[in-house]
């Protein structure tokens, strides 16, 4: 068994690539949708209301991941202290 340090930086890509790649392509997709409502001839505010949904919704996907990574109160302390991570 080796002695080696967890970096979050091995596991960036994994842990976070999908939800990055599926946010750009919704950030892509849903001002269309609210372009499209209006010239279907919906009201302005329906259109802005489907955009300003999107946010936060959009930021939920990519934050999500976070707690799938460890509990903050277990990874934390070990990478502050620089202790190897057990396996």
């Amino acid at each position: 068994m080796t002695n080696t340090l967890f970096r979050f930086r091995d596991i960036a890509v994994a842990a976070f690539g999908s939800s990055l790649f599926f946010s750009t392509g919704d950030a892509a997709v849903l001002p269309m949708i609210a372009l499209s409502a209006r010239a279907d001839g919906d009201f302005s505010a329906a259109a802005r209301a489907m955009s300003s949904i999107g946010g936060p919704r959009r930021i939920g996907t990519f934050v999500g991941p976070f707690p799938g990574a460890g509990s903050p109160a277990n990874v934390l302390p070990r990478l502050a202290s620089g202790r190897p991570r057990a396996s």
